[in-house]
């Protein structure tokens, strides 16, 4: 991997970091956890790069450090090229962090009154502030619900805003922390797409998404890290990685009457009956989408109940790559 400027945003070679445990017995020392081991990762600009790990594998820490809010015990970061401590002041202007807290905002002010207050951090005043606060709500879908106090938005609502937050400085590198860890199916399909279509294919930045969803990565990451108990267990581009530990996924299908007999002949190898009402479709996402499956099983006039999709779990995904055989 690169480790100069103009093919990566962000290089880590050994990086670590230790917290001390809160003290519970005055007689007894400190306890510490390492929260990062030896971490070596590059995120190369202009992608999404997806940290994929357990809670508690060191995601947010890892975050917390690159957007300056702690420093690391060891090893070293460059930016685009140069040792990040040298460089911060300036390269904190071109990242945007966004987490799932909602404490960093006013509850009792409405969407817009907090990115006013948000932006003059910006340093924009008068006109163009409120000129730069309409372009994030417009990009965002927030312009109607921006008189409205922070306090009366969903969780969809409040996230939105949090991204309009980070579109304020207009970064180059988005930092997302966990970022659709309290919306609804569909609102993480619209953050989803608000991704990769509006950061990525229209502002041409740079992202590094964390995430415990092993589906979440495989729907938007290009390069993929996974992390757990603060080390590195793999990276590398999400086709590769991904397909070395598994293919094929599960549609479980449950339905009334019978399945409809030409759909089922036409899946006959990947089919498999589960009990009265209910079967199970192999498939590989790589060839065939979960939705083209179901479409086609009511096109044939079955009558579906239910569907979910099935498949490793982010636990499974993590022992393969480790080499478990337990």
């Amino acid at each position: 991997m690169s480790t100069q400027g103009n093919g990566s945003f962000f290089d880590l070679r050994g990086v670590s970091k230790i917290f001390k445990l809160p003290l519970t017995n005055p007689f007894k020392p400190r306890g510490t956890v390492r929260a990062l081991d030896s971490v070596d990762l590059t995120i190369p600009r202009g992608r999404i790069t997806c940290l994929l790990g357990p809670n508690g594998a060191g995601k947010t820490t890892l975050i917390k450090i690159l957007a300056s809010l702690i420093l690391p015990d060891a090893g070293t970061i460059l930016y685009n090229g140069e040792p990040y401590d040298r460089v911060r002041k300036r390269a904190l202007g071109k990242i945007g962090l966004v987490t799932p807290n909602e404490r960093a905002f006013y509850w009792r002010l409405s969407g817009r009154e907090n990115l006013l207050f948000f932006g003059s951090l910006h340093g924009f005043r008068g006109v163009e502030l409120r000129r730069r606060v309409d372009d994030v709500l417009s990009e965002t879908g927030m312009t109607d619900a921006a008189a409205k106090p922070y306090r009366l938005y969903s969780a969809g609502m409040r996230q939105k805003l949090n991204i309009a937050r980070a579109l304020l400085g207009n970064p180059d590198l988005y930092l997302l922390d966990e970022p659709a860890s309290h919306l609804d199916p569909l609102a993480r399909e619209e953050f989803q797409s608000f991704v990769s279509c509006v950061l990525v294919g229209r502002r041409g930045a740079t992202i590094l998404l964390c995430t415990h969803d092993l589906e979440e990565a495989r729907a938007l990451a290009q390069e993929i890290v996974i992390l757990d108990s603060g080390k590195v267990v793999a990276q590398g581009e999400r086709h590769a990685l991904l397909n070395a530990v598994t293919t094929k996924r599960e549609l479980t299908i449950s339905y009334l009457g019978d399945p409809p007999d030409v759909w089922l002949y036409e899946r006959r190898s990947d089919v498999r009956f589960e009990g009265p009402g209910r079967i199970r479709v192999s498939f590989d996402p790589e060839r065939t989408a979960q939705d083209e499956l179901i479409a086609s099983f009511l096109a044939a006039k079955g009558r579906l109940l239910e569907a979910y999709v099935s498949g490793d779990s982010l636990l499974d995904l993590i022992k393969k790559l480790r080499g478990d055989h337990a």
